[in-house]
């Protein structure tokens, strides 16, 4: 019911001319990157090509219940740690995407975790934090290159970054180590060479020059079939000297300030609201659902996030700060997304939230109207700001890469307010009982291969889960 109400709500939808063409035009210059090349590899991958090896190769090979419960618990607490940082007074942008192609380096795409102010911002959940600058080098060389990578990757290419590590119980010690990139040559040089010898490995099989998993004996699933006990550790002496390390005590007591002063509880994504047996399934199973890559629709949504970006109508650092207090449920993660647009029943500008998607549809005729779902996520974050109006920015990769931005009114956004406070705390409930038949089923198309691993708990009888009419005693 609770997706119903949301539609029912919906008092308007027209696509925005206005904001149509002033989005065409910042992304003719992006557009061009799209779709990149068949083969490309993301930075996490370059930062650890043995274990990026050993996976492509054996891809049957899946990871072990108690590694999926660590890494479910890392997403967990990143989304927990984002509400510190929004409250940043410099923060500026959640979730980035970027895409080599930008700065000559086609092949190559990555995702930053935050931006505070010019810098990046790079989280990572530990057993244990490091104490020294070198620690951070022998421990964890893989998290200091994909921070220096990123640096090489944004278009800006920022100097001076910030590695976080956050401890992965209460209370989530932090320390923070600023990360300046001197030699953005050097760590460009080490990207291609990554590159390079990744690629040679997989199309000779052979994998003698990628060096020593960074994972090797520590949680590592691939350990069985790999080669790592007799490789050597991968060469990082350009990497030490490009980069300079530092403990930040100023910064790192300025955000154990901030996540002092907030309340740390569970946090729920849009999608989690939406379809609340997928939280259950991460926090009480310990499970996460497995999604597959897509390279194509990566590639437009990296497009799509440069090109939004480009827009003149980004909100202020003040406005930002507005924003963030106006949250009337707390419980609600969503990446930070808003745009100052022009309303001419209003005499100032108004700030809305927006969404970005890429659709796969084909036939120009379901253009003219928003998915349900695009809808539905829309309405939950313009509840949970008191917000009746927002945006759905679309991109069609095979209508020829037209781009659609839907400007939609709810009608009463504190009826789906309240409706969205009951719908948390029916999850909360839930997972206090152990009974993930109190909620919902998700929508079926997300798990349309049969691949989701609640499957069979979720179809205990008939109409109990996603999947019409299935039975799995």
């Amino acid at each position: 019911m609770f997706f119903e109400t949301i539609i029912n709500n919906v008092g308007g939808v027209y696509v925005d001319e206005s904001l149509t063409a002033l989005l065409q035009k910042t992304m003719q210059g992006p557009l061009k990157m799209a779709p990149g090349p068949k083969k490309y590899f993301y930075v996490t991958h370059l930062s650890n090509p043995a274990q990026t090896y050993w996976s492509f190769l054996r891809p049957e090979i899946a990871k072990p219940p108690e590694l999926r419960r660590r890494l479910a618990k890392g997403v967990q607490l990143q989304s927990i740690a984002s509400i510190w940082f929004k409250s940043l007074p410099d923060f500026m942008v959640e979730e980035g995407k970027l895409e080599g192609g930008y700065v000559g380096l086609k092949g190559v795409r990555g995702s930053i975790d935050y931006r505070i102010g010019d810098s990046i911002l790079e989280l990572k959940t530990k057993d244990e934090l490091p104490n020294t600058h070198e620690e951070v080098f022998s421990k964890f060389p893989h998290d200091l290159e994909q921070l220096a990578f990123y640096s090489v990757l944004h278009p800006n290419f920022p100097s001076q970054n910030y590695l976080v590590f956050m401890e992965n119980k209460r209370p989530y010690n932090l320390k923070v180590f600023k990360i300046t990139t001197k030699d953005h040559n050097a760590i460009r040089s080490v990207i291609k060479e990554r590159m390079k010898i990744l690629r040679e490995a997989l199309e000779n099989n052979n994998s003698s020059r990628l060096g020593c998993c960074r994972y090797f004996q520590d949680h590592c699933h691939l350990e069985k079939v790999c080669r790592c006990l007799s490789a050597k550790k991968l060469d990082d002496r350009q990497i030490k000297k490009a980069l300079e390390v530092q403990y930040d005590e100023k910064f790192t007591k300025e955000l154990e300030d901030v996540k002092n002063q907030s309340k740390t509880k569970e946090v729920y994504s849009v999608w989690e609201v939406l379809n609340p047996r997928l939280n259950y399934m991460k926090t009480v199973e310990g499970e996460e659902q497995q999604i597959e890559a897509d390279a194509y629709r990566e590639a437009y949504e990296a497009c799509l996030w440069v090109s939004v970006r480009g827009l003149p109508i980004q909100p202020t650092l003040s406005e930002r700060a507005m924003i963030k207090k106006m949250n009337k449920e707390p419980r609600l993660y969503s990446a930070f997304r808003w745009l100052k647009i022009i309303n001419s029943a209003k005499s100032e500008e108004e700030l809305v939230p927006y969404i970005q998607k890429v659709s796969g549809i084909k036939d120009k005729r379901g253009i003219g109207y928003p998915s349900p779902y695009y809808l539905a996520q829309l309405g939950v974050i313009c509840a949970a700001y008191g917000k009746s109006r927002g945006l759905i920015i679309v991109v069609y990769p095979k209508l020829n890469k037209l781009v659609q931005v839907f400007q939609v009114v709810f009608k009463d956004p504190q009826k789906i307010l309240r409706n969205l406070k009951q719908r948390i705390n029916l999850i909360e409930e839930a997972k206090d009982k152990k009974n993930i038949h109190a909620l919902p089923p998700c929508v079926e198309f997300i798990n349309k291969k049969r691949k989701c691993p609640m499957t069979s708990l979720c179809h205990t009888d008939k109409g109990t889960g996603c999947i019409s009419n299935l039975i799995l005693k």
